[in-house]
């Protein structure tokens, strides 16, 4: 009698491993792409406490090309531009001072997290918290995922 695997027996492995890897690896994705959010919202609140100082120290805001005066190292990411504006480009992420706004966006425009600066036209929320603005039905996915309160115009973090 041979020893062995059949090849039924082969494919039956090969098929099971297949329809494991169908199922693990869209949430491995998931958690990928929110592990690498959260990574860069912390920077993005880092960035937003520089400008808040810069406002302390100057009585100013650092505008779309004032990336300079944070006093955070931001030596590692490129210097890109975002509809005019200069940004500061990571591999997955835009940071973008916009006028009165800091935010991010992933680079496939899905979604984007900012936070107004404070004396400008907007709501309280728009000012006191981070928002999360979907701009499709992937960025929608991703907004609700991060667990923040949910409004009509978008989700918030409470800082």
């Amino acid at each position: 009698m041979k020893k062995g695997f059949t090849l039924i027996e082969l494919l039956v492995v090969v098929l099971i491993i297949g329809i494991l890897a169908a199922i693990a690896l869209p949430q491995y994705q998931k958690a990928v792409e929110k592990s690498r959010s959260a990574e860069a919202l912390i920077l993005l609140k880092a960035i937003y406490e520089s400008a808040e100082r810069y406002n302390l120290a100057t009585g100013l805001w650092p505008q779309s090309s004032e990336w300079d005066v944070l006093d955070i190292s931001l030596d590692n990411l490129a210097t890109g531009t975002y509809s005019g504006y200069i940004t500061r480009d990571s591999k997955n992420f835009q940071y973008i001072i916009v006028n009165d706004t800091i935010s991010i966006q992933p680079f496939d425009n899905s979604w984007a997290i900012g936070r107004a600066y404070p004396g400008f036209a907007y709501s309280d929320e728009a000012v006191r918290y981070f928002r999360c603005i979907p701009k499709n039905e992937k960025g929608e996915k991703f907004c609700k995922s991060l667990g923040w309160t949910k409004q009509a115009n978008g989700w918030y973090l409470d800082n």
